[in-house]
């Protein structure tokens, strides 16, 4: 586990209580949204780093297919690194997270996702309901 480090304005929320109307809307329509500045770029640099450093010291799976490295992934880094946990628990990527589910969310697991810069096949069709065992869950 990584030295707890305080991430720039980790205290203080950024980002508007509610998105709007019209960014809901998007996100139920195209599946995704893009919402600018949610973290900053320190953050950003400070995250990045951490999840680099991790791929290179981690323990990490990888997905290979028949036509070559699909991705590599670390399971369950907020364990592994307060940074990460910091990440995944991040005040303003949850309610964001919450806002647009329209509900509250509970986290069943985290994954640090690398997609290599070359070598890397597309992500095939798949099913993860094997991975979330939510059945008969409250």
């Amino acid at each position: 586990m990584t030295k707890d480090k305080q991430t720039p304005n980790q205290l203080k929320s950024r980002t508007p209580e509610f998105l709007t109307k019209e960014q809901v809307q998007q996100y139920k329509h195209d599946g995704f949204i893009h919402i600018p500045n949610v973290l900053t770029k320190e953050e950003i640099d400070l995250y990045l780093a951490e999840a680099k450093r991790m791929f290179q010291e981690q323990k990490k799976v990888s997905w290979d297919g028949n036509e070559g490295n699909v991705m590599d992934w670390i399971a369950d880094v907020e364990v592994q690194s307060s940074l990460m946990r910091n990440l995944t628990l991040h005040h303003d990527i949850t309610c964001i997270a919450e806002e647009l589910a329209g509900t509250g969310l509970r986290l069943l697991k985290s994954e640090l996702l690398l997609k290599r810069e070359s070598g890397s096949t597309s992500t095939p069709m798949h099913i993860d309901d094997f991975a979330f065992p939510i059945s008969n869950s409250p």
